[in-house]
Order: C-alpha cells, then sequence, then structure tokens
C-alpha cells in the first residue's frame, strides 16, 4: 500500500509540477541586396530573434565572410544597444567581424542589433555566415544561441553596364557613318567625285584660256614682225633713183 501511495504520489509531483522552458534564440542575417557589382556597397542587417519568448540581455554577434571578395566599410549599432567596444569582444579583420552590446531591461521579441556595410571586392559568389562564437545572454548569463548558423549569399558579378553602353554607342556610331559613307556615300561620294571633276574642269579651262590668249598674241606679233620685216627687205633691194638736172 505504501508503494502505491508513493507511486501515485510521485507522478502526481511530475505531472502538477511547473513546466521550464529552456531560453533559445536564433540570428537572422538579411543583405539589402543579392546581386551587386564590383566596388558596390551593400549592408547586411543582423537581428537578434528571441524563439522561445523569454527576455536576453547581451548579445556577441560574430560573422564570417570571403576576405578575398568582400571588405568591412562600416558598422553601426542599432538604437538603444549599449556597445561593448573591449579587445576580444570588437573585432574587425580581413574575413571576420565581431561586435558585442547589451540591451538594457532586456527583449523578447525580435531586435535589429546592427547593420554591416560590405564593399565588393572579388567577383563571383561570396558567403556572409555566422560564426560559431556568437552568443546571446539571458539573465544569468547563459548562452541562448541556437546555434543555427545561418548564412546570406551575395552574388558579385562584374561592372560591365558603363563598358557595354559605350560600346553600343560607338558601334551605333560608326554604323551610322559607315551607312552615310555607303548610302551617302553613294549618292555624296558621287556629288563629292563629281564636285572634284567640276572643279578639276573649271581650274583646267581657266588655266587654258590665258594660254590661249597668250598663242593668239604670239602668233600676231610674228606675222606683224613678218611683215615689217617684209617691208625692210624690200626698201632695201629698191635701187635708188638719180636726179640729172638738164
Amino acid at each position: 500500500m505504501k508503494k502505491i501511495t508513493l507511486t501515485l504520489f510521485m507522478f502526481l509531483a511530475l505531472t502538477l509540477a511547473p513546466i521550464f522552458v529552456e531560453a533559445e534564440t536564433d540570428i537572422s542575417l538579411s543583405a539589402s541586396n543579392q546581386n551587386v557589382r564590383l566596388g558596390e556597397q551593400f549592408s547586411v542587417s543582423v537581428t537578434v530573434v528571441p524563439i522561445s519568448g523569454e527576455k536576453v540581455y547581451t548579445s556577441r554577434i560574430a560573422v564570417s565572410y570571403p576576405g578575398d571578395m568582400l571588405e568591412v566599410v562600416s558598422f553601426s549599432f542599432a538604437p538603444t544597444w549599449l556597445t561593448l567596444p573591449v579587445s576580444g569582444y570588437d573585432v574587425v579583420t580581413s574575413g571576420f567581424i565581431m561586435k558585442t552590446a547589451g540591451y538594457p531591461g532586456g527583449f523578447s521579441t525580435d531586435k535589429l542589433f546592427g547593420s554591416i556595410i560590405f564593399r565588393a571586392r572579388g567577383e563571383g559568389v561570396a558567403n556572409i555566415v555566422l560564426h560559431e562564437d556568437t552568443q546571446v545572454l539571458d539573465g544569468a548569463n547563459s548562452d541562448t544561441f541556437s546555434g543555427a548558423l545561418h548564412d546570406s549569399q551575395i552574388i558579385i558579378t562584374r561592372s560591365t553596364a558603363q563598358s557595354t553602353n559605350i560600346f553600343s554607342a560607338t558601334t551605333s556610331q560608326n554604323t551610322a557613318n559607315n551607312r552615310g559613307t555607303n548610302t551617302s556615300g553613294g549618292s555624296a561620294g558621287s556629288d563629292q567625285t563629281s564636285i572634284d571633276a567640276d572643279t578639276q574642269l573649271a581650274t583646267a579651262i581657266s588655266a587654258e584660256i590665258p594660254l590661249s590668249k597668250n598663242i593668239v598674241y604670239g602668233v600676231i606679233i610674228l606675222v606683224l614682225a613678218f611683215i615689217i620685216g617684209f617691208a625692210i627687205r624690200n626698201k632695201l633691194k629698191k635701187p635708188a633713183t638719180i636726179n640729172v638736172e638738164k
């Protein structure tokens, strides 16, 4: 009888005892743009998400990324957070960033922790991932982070839009010029040829006119010289008459 009574008491104690829920928190990474070009900047927002609804007070967010493809430009905390700029808790190196801050009074709903500004410096697919050093502490300084290392994938492409536009504009201009040479070139080119031919002809005619005049003048002078010379010659040959007085 005592064994039955003890067993029943233990069963009731277990079923009626309050249920304690372990606090658990997740972290969300959200990029402002999934596709960026080389040299462009974009932001990644970091949000603390208490899953169990229990209050958390301090967050240490660690993020890793490919240092050969991305560089951190800046980090800014969301309002109300009190930063903890202590060595080992505030780190920014190539491929890694860690920021730590506390929230006065704690919170049990989603809170924006801050934003990381990146610059794209290498072409390809860059994965921005939560690092295992991430922690979210509750009132008892227990880590409530779920351990889910979410990532945000960024595709970086070469910036060719401007050069493509320039190439297209240049190609269009060259095409237009070629068409002008080929189409109007048939008309404009033939017109130009005609103009050149007319110019050359006019030049030749203008050059021939003074030449013809000179020839005529020369012939006239030669004829006059011949006549004068012939007259003088006859006069010299004519015998002189002698008048004899009777």
